[in-house]
C-alpha cells in the first residue's frame, strides 16, 4: 500500500511539474507572440505615419505654390485691366479729336496719325481683353487645382490623426514612462554606478574615524580563569570521562564508541529555542558515557560536508566563560551533574554595538568543553595586559572573529587600507582586543556560510543572525 501511495505521489508531482512547465511555456510564448505582433504592427503604423507626413508636407508645399501662382495671375490681371483702361481712354481722346468742334475751332490733326493712334489703341484694348480672359481661365484652373490639393491635404491629415489614435499601447506607455521617469531613472543609474564608490569613500574617511572612537565593550571586568585550546585539526577525538555527555551536530559526528548511550537532543538549550533553531543547534546527537563504567570513551568529530572546516576543543573551566557565536559551535561536552549555562549580554545602547550591528552576546560559562569549527582552522591568541585600555592590543579581521573571553575589551577600528575595503577584501571595521584574555579566529575569514549563488541572501541572513549575536 505504501508503495502505491509513493508511486501516486510521484506521479502527482511529475504531472504537477509538467503542467507548470507547460503553463510557463504557453504564457511566455503568448507574451513573445503578443510583443512581436505588437511591435510589427507599430512598425507598420510608423511607416504609414512617415509616408502620410511626407505627403502632407508635399501637399502643403503645393498649396504654397498655388497661392503664389494665384497672386501672380491676379497681379497680371490687374496690369492688363489697367492696360485696357488706358487703351480705352486713348480711343475716346481720338474720337474727340475728330469731333465737329475740334474740326471747326481746333488745330487740325493729320488724319493718318489719328488713324494710327486709333488702330494702336484698339489693338492694345483687344490684346488686354484677350489676356484678361486667358488669365481668368488660368486663375480658375489654378483655383480648382488648389481646392483639390486642400481636399487631399484634409484627407491626409484625417488619416494621420486616425493613425496616431491607433498607436500601440505598449509604445504609448513606454513613451509616457520615459517622459515621466527619465530623470528619476537617470538618478537611479547614477546612484547604481557611482553610489557605492561615494558611499565607501564617505564611510571610510568620514564615518569610520568618528565611530571608531567609541569606548570598547567589556562584558566581565573581574579576572577569570584562563581557557585552554587544542590545535585545530580536520577531526577531533573527544574523550569522554565517566558521567560526561557530548552534544554534537549530526553532520559533525563521524564515529563513536559503541559503549556510549545515544539519543536525540531536539534543542540544545530550551531557554533559547529560537536561537538554537536559527543557528542549527537542533536535532543534536547526545552521547553519554555512563558513570558506572570505568575508563574513557571517545567520539570523533569531523565535518562531512566542507573540506575547509577544521575543529578545535576549547576547555572552559569553572568560573570562566567564552563569548561565542553559536553558529561556530559544532558540539560541547558537559561534566556529570552540570547543566549548560549560557549568559546573554545585551548592549542596545552602546555605540560599539551599532558599529558591528551585534546587540546580543552569548557567553558559554564553564565548566564545559566547546568544539569550535572554523574555516581552514581555528587560531587562539592569548593577550596579557592590564585593565581596559592598557597592555597589548591585537587587531583581527572582523569576519574572522569566532569568540573571545568576556574579560577582554572589544572594540572596532577602521580597516587598515581603503583599497582592501573598497574591493570587498576586508570589512570596513576590524576587531581590536586588548586587556588580558584569549580570542579565537578563523584562519581564513568567511563572511557567509552559504554558496556563492546564494551570496546575497546568505549575507542578509547572516546580518540578521549577527544582530542577535548568533
Amino acid at each position: 500500500m505504501t508503495l502505491l501511495v509513493q508511486i501516486g505521489l510521484w506521479l502527482v508531482r511529475k504531472f504537477g511539474v509538467a503542467l507548470l512547465i507547460g503553463a510557463v511555456v504557453l504564457v511566455v510564448g503568448a507574451l513573445v507572440l503578443y510583443l512581436r505582433e505588437n511591435l510589427r504592427t507599430e512598425a507598420e503604423r510608423m511607416a504609414l505615419v512617415e509616408r502620410l507626413e511626407a505627403q502632407a508636407a508635399q501637399l502643403e508645399a503645393s498649396l504654397a505654390e498655388f497661392d503664389a501662382q494665384l497672386a501672380a495671375v491676379a497681379e497680371e490681371i490687374e496690369t492688363q485691366r489697367a492696360r485696357a483702361i488706358t487703351a480705352q481712354r486713348i480711343l475716346e481722346s481720338v474720337a474727340q479729336m475728330n469731333s465737329f468742334w475740334d474740326w471747326l475751332f481746333g488745330a487740325r490733326v493729320d488724319p493718318a496719325e489719328l488713324e494710327r493712334r486709333n488702330a494702336k489703341a484698339a489693338a492694345d484694348n483687344a490684346a488686354a481683353t484677350s489676356a484678361i480672359e486667358s488669365l481668368g481661365a488660368r486663375l480658375g484652373a489654378i483655383g480648382r487645382s488648389r481646392e483639390d490639393a486642400v481636399a487631399e491635404l484634409e484627407r491626409t491629415r484625417l488619416e494621420l490623426e486616425r493613425s496616431e489614435m491607433h498607436a500601440s499601447p505598449v509604445v504609448q506607455y513606454l513613451r509616457r514612462a520615459w517622459a515621466t521617469y527619465r530623470w528619476p531613472l537617470a538618478g537611479a543609474l547614477a546612484l547604481y554606478f557611482f553610489g557605492p564608490t561615494l558611499w565607501k569613500l564617505f564611510a571610510f574617511y568620514a564615518v569610520a574615524p568618528l565611530v571608531a572612537r567609541a569606548r570598547p565593550i567589556v562584558l566581565r571586568r573581574e579576572p577569570i580563569p584562563e581557557i585552554g585550546t587544542t590545535p585545530s585539526r580536520v577531526s577531533e577525538s573527544v574523550a569522554l570521562r565517566p558521567g560526561e555527555s557530548l552534544f554534537v551536530r549530526e553532520k559533525f559526528l563521524q564515529a563513536s564508541d559503541e559503549s556510549l548511550r545515544r539519543r536525540t537532543r531536539f534543542v540544545l538549550d530550551w531557554s533559547i529555542p529560537l536561537t538554537c533553531a536559527a543557528t542549527g543547534l537542533i536535532e543534536l546527537v547526545e552521547l553519554a558515557h555512563p558513570a558506572t563504567t570505568d575508563g574513557t570513551a571517545a567520539a570523533t568529530v569531523s565535518t562531512q560536508e566542507d573540506a575547509t572546516i577544521e575543529l578545535s576543543v576549547v576547555d572552559v573551566p569553572e568560573g570562566s566563560g567564552l563569548v561565542l557565536r553559536p553558529s561556530f559551535l559544532a558540539g560541547l561536552v558537559l561534566p556529570e551533574g552540570s547543566r549548560l549555562r549560557v549568559k546573554r549580554h545585551w548592549r542596545l545602547f552602546h555605540l560599539q554595538s551599532w558599529i558591528t550591528m551585534q546587540f546580543r552576546f552569548f557567553e558559554f560559562r564553564g565548566p564545559c568543553r566547546l568544539v569550535v569549527a572554523g574555516s581552514r582552522g581555528v587560531r587562539a591568541e592569548t593577550l596579557a595586559g592590564g585593565a581596559e585600555g592598557e597592555g597589548r592590543a591585537r587587531r583581527t579581521n572582523q569576519d574572522a572573529t569566532i569568540g573571545f573571553t568576556p574579560d577582554l575589551a572589544y572594540r572596532s577600528v577602521r580597516a587598515e587600507t581603503f583599497w582592501s575595503y573598497y574591493r570587498d577584501r576586508n570589512p570596513l571595521f576590524d576587531d581590536v582586543f586588548h586587556g588580558a584574555g584569549t580570542f579565537l579566529c578563523q584562519e581564513i575569514p568567511t563572511g557567509t556560510h552559504g554558496a556563492s549563488v546564494r551570496r546575497f541572501w546568505s549575507s542578509l541572513w547572516n546580518g540578521f543572525l549577527k544582530v542577535f549575536g548568533l
